[in-house]
């Protein structure tokens, strides 16, 4: 399992969202995944961010990937869909993805049944 990460997908970190990125990463570098945050670089100076990127290494990084331009007009759920398979696409290139974790799913929730995951076949 060394090798096997752990992608948490939290981009807004404002409130108490953060807070449930980190502790996600805790659990499960604590079961012996290697985690890393996703978020969006608007983001890049905030407290959780500097923290990581100062522990460079280890077991927890951070990748701050900017959201796919969204056109024309669609419902939300659809365009968070949209940008969680972008997130997910592009921090996977770089890391052997076991799970995906999402702490505030209801950024695309009610789009899952019509859309299906947007992780492709990665739980």
């Amino acid at each position: 399992m060394s090798n096997d990460t752990a992608l948490i997908i939290e981009p807004d970190f404002s409130g108490h969202r953060w807070r449930y990125a980190e502790w996600a990463a805790n659990a499960y570098m604590e079961a012996g995944y290697r985690c890393v945050i996703v978020t969006e670089p608007r983001n890049a100076s905030h407290s959780l961010v500097k923290k990581i990127q100062s522990q460079s290494g280890g077991h927890l990084d951070i990748e701050l990937i900017a959201p796919p331009e969204h056109k024309g007009r669609s419902v939300a759920y659809a365009r968070f869909h949209r940008s969680f398979k972008h997130f997910f696409d592009t921090a996977s290139r770089n890391h052997r993805v076991a799970l995906v974790v999402v702490p505030y799913v209801d950024y695309f929730l009610l789009a899952l049944p019509f859309l299906r995951s947007p992780f492709g076949k990665t739980p």
